[in-house]
């Protein structure tokens, strides 16, 4: 009889993580679920994602998935209010109105010399160069990288006036 080693023991080991369930159907709207098991997690906690209204359930390790699923069917009407609270998604398309700074700015298609994206403040436009979902996908990175620049000069001058060095910042 041969011994495994630790290591093939603790791989072998591992449970397959809870498949999701495909999704719900609330307001005649597929929405995803999503189940995960956390080490410490301590009871089952129902989440509806800001980012894209999907259900996202906790579960302490080793929980009984259908007290999950129940908690869901048990819970739809809340989940329904509050996809019904988030803000409906802006498609970045040229032309497309997006909210900053309290004015609405206009995505517009950039020329071909110059930067990926530039913003000119008194027009109140976004030129983004590309087509489809590359001009998608360049807004979206002008907008978070903005975001970060701006939390991470807050967080800087308010860590000032209390004494103390912001830590890492990330967004997600």
């Amino acid at each position: 009889m041969t011994r495994r080693s630790k290591a093939t023991h603790r791989h072998q080991r591992r449970r397959e993580p809870h498949r999701d369930l495909p999704s719900i159907v609330i307001d005649g709207r597929q929405v995803p679920v999503h189940l995960k098991e956390h080490h410490a997690a301590r009871r089952y906690t129902l989440r509806v994602s800001r980012r894209d209204g999907a259900v996202h359930v906790t579960m302490p390790k080793g929980a009984d998935r259908c007290q999950a699923i129940s908690l869901v069917a048990a819970n739809l009407e809340f989940i329904g209010r509050e996809r019904n609270r988030l803000a409906p998604p802006v498609p970045f398309a040229p032309g497309a109105l997006v909210p900053m700074d309290g004015h609405d700015i206009t995505l517009v298609r950039g020329g071909d010399k110059g930067p990926a994206t530039r913003y000119d403040p008194e027009r109140r436009e976004l030129a983004v160069k590309g087509e489809g979902n590359r001009f998608a996908w360049r807004t979206e990175q002008w907008l978070r990288e903005t975001a970060r620049r701006r939390l991470i000069d807050q967080c800087t001058h308010y860590s000032e006036l209390v004494g103390l060095a912001p830590c890492r910042i990330s967004l997600r």
